[in-house]
């Protein structure tokens, strides 16, 4: 009799065991579900909003937060910015900074931008250049 017991609380041992076995499976599987689904509901509005996304008119440059030019990106060209420590350029619809003299030159490393919303950030030199889409008024170039 007491050898029974013995086989009966080692299988009580194992049948614990083995229910927390799978209720962790389960858990796992519903983890990996659920990260699964996430990673593609993120996929897909990232493709909707660079498909959906529409090329930009205008590049609008700021200094300081204030705008001191806005330049259409149908027209090549350089400009200097703010005291000479930036210089943007627009090359076939598209504007990056050619030249910048901030120590990480970050701003340079961003590339060409051409999408509405779109923007470069110097912040040493405190400049930022974003991208815009249409305006109802004409295009007024400030140096």
């Amino acid at each position: 009799m007491l050898y029974t017991l013995s086989i009966s609380s080692a299988e009580q041992k194992n049948n614990r065991k083995r229910r927390l076995f799978m209720k962790n499976k389960k858990r796992l599987q519903a983890d990996i579900i659920l990260i699964v689904s996430l990673l593609l509901i993120s996929a897909i509005a990232l493709t909707v909003i660079l498909v959906t996304r529409k090329s930009g008119k205008y590049a609008v440059v700021t200094v300081n937060g204030q705008e001191v030019g806005k330049y259409s990106l149908s027209r090549d060209g350089e400009y200097t910015v703010g005291d000479g420590s930036n210089v943007i350029a627009i090359e076939n619809g598209r504007v990056f900074m050619k030249y910048a003299c901030c120590p990480d030159k970050t701003c340079q490393k961003r590339g060409k931008i051409y999408r509405s919303g779109e923007s470069i950030t110097c912040l040493p030199n405190r400049v930022n250049v974003q991208i815009i889409g249409n305006t109802s008024d004409g295009v007024e170039l400030v140096s």
